[in-house]
């Protein structure tokens, strides 16, 4: 299973099967599952279709919505636990172009708390190949800090390659370079 949320008391929300063909989700309840939510247009072939038309998702207990951030699409979706598609949203003043024949790269490393969902998004022209060929260092860096409302509070880049975090429920964000595992740098989300 691939990227399991427990949204409720034995109920969870996974991503789709990897052989790309169903919905984007599953919904597992009372020792049964369903499937809810539609890839991204256009529908690719196979483990295409799940790798680059599906998304990273945002869920909890207490919480009445999932959030869907795509991994290769500008493409945000709000769903409630029941699959039902609430919201789409889609970024603008992106500093992205279409790339021929490369898949952009949009959404990548989410964490949340309780009151704000953080996500790593790449704001550039370098598609999805082509930042993985970059080092740490030089992969451009924009974090997305979103209410559960749906809502962009802040867009915030960072001068420093930070390849893992995590926010605090008093609204802490911790980050670390991998290559430098002994400096944790802090930030205090005001809003």
């Amino acid at each position: 299973m691939n990227h399991v949320l427990r949204v409720g008391r034995d109920v969870y929300i996974t991503s789709g099967f990897t052989d790309g063909k169903g919905n984007e989700h599953l919904l597992y309840k009372d020792g049964h599952y369903s499937g809810f939510g539609d890839y991204a247009a256009p529908a690719l072939k196979g483990n295409d279709n799940f790798f680059f038309n599906s998304s990273i998702s945002a869920g909890t207990e207490g919480k009445n919505v999932i959030w869907d951030f795509h991994r290769c699409r500008d493409l945000i979706r709000c769903y409630d636990l029941q699959g039902k598609l609430l919201e789409e949203i889609r970024i603008k003043n992106t500093n992205k172009k279409r790339i021929k024949d490369e898949h952009e790269y949009c959404y990548y490393k989410i964490k949340w708390n309780s009151s704000y969902i953080a996500v790593m998004y790449n704001n550039s022209e370098i598609g999805i190949d082509g930042f993985y060929e970059l080092d740490n260092e030089q992969r451009p860096r924009e974090m997305q800090i979103w209410t559960w409302d749906g809502i962009l509070k802040q867009r915030l880049t960072f001068d420093i390659p930070i390849d893992n975090y995590c926010i605090s429920e008093e609204g802490i964000l911790y980050a670390i370079i991998s290559n430098k595992p002994n400096v944790i740098y802090t930030y205090k989300l005001d809003y």
